[in-house]
């Protein structure tokens, strides 16, 4: 009697985390984070199409007036990419390693290329003072040098302090 009263309680908790598992396999198969669209392209591919062009110095032309036709919905984004932390992990710099044809975009490089592309954007300085905060306060030099550099290209004429 014990015996199928143990089977059966085994058999509900399996159940149950079978349950559990299918639930959220499926949640994170349907949940899709919104992310700006132009053009039928979130500005994740977009920045990727950047990124690449950069590379391979090619012509940025046509993501350089996507990125304009976004306007201020890109700074977000942008600033998003210097604001994170863009030290390289162990794994990164074993990565480093590889023939550069094989080497992933680094964090550093998404970061230098938001850089010039937030300069060349011109978003209002108001605007980008509090993206870039965290930047300036708890991050590392890297983070902390990109992140002045946007806010001094940017800066009045008024000469005030970024």
């Amino acid at each position: 009697m014990q015996r199928r009263a143990y089977r059966r309680r085994f058999l509900r908790i399996v159940t149950v985390a079978v349950a559990v598992v299918l639930i959220t396999l499926a949640g994170n198969r349907l949940y899709k984070p919104t992310v700006y669209q132009y053009q039928g392209k979130g500005i994740d591919k977009w920045f990727e199409e950047y990124l690449k062009a950069r590379v391979e110095n090619k012509s940025e032309g046509a993501v350089h007036r996507a990125f304009y036709a976004m306007g201020t919905n890109a700074v977000p984004f942008l600033s998003g990419r210097i604001s994170r932390d863009i030290s390289e992990s162990l794994g990164e710099r074993c990565i480093g390693l590889l023939p550069a044809s094989m080497r992933p975009t680094t964090r550093f490089q998404e970061a230098l290329a938001a850089h010039d592309m937030l300069i060349a954007l011109r978003p209002p300085l108001d605007m980008i003072k509090p993206l870039l905060a965290p930047a300036l306060i708890k991050k590392g030099p890297g983070e902390y040098r990109l992140a002045r550099s946007v806010l001094l290209a940017l800066r009045d004429d008024t000469d005030e302090a970024p």
